[in-house]
């Protein structure tokens, strides 16, 4: 992502993140494997992100992977 990418996403308020569901979040599902079957991503995601083991759907995967980058961003816990 680009300083500005990271720019509109820092300064997004939280409660809009849905709408990087198509862009952002195809960008974070597609590459990675999301759908493909790359479960041991989404196990980690998912035991880092929400402490659970089985893995989420793709899309809650990639939502919760840019909603932490926004925390980041943000300097949010």
């Amino acid at each position: 992502m680009t300083k500005a990418d990271l720019k509109e996403v820092q300064t997004r308020p939280y409660e809009d993140l849905i709408l990087y569901h198509h862009g952002l979040g195809t960008s974070i599902r597609n590459p990675f494997g999301l759908w493909a079957g790359n479960a041991a991503l989404m196990q980690d995601c998912n035991r880092i992100i929400n402490n659970q083991i089985e893995p989420e759907h793709p899309d809650t995967v990639s939502m919760l992977i840019i909603q932490n980058l926004w925390k980041t961003l943000n300097e949010k816990p």
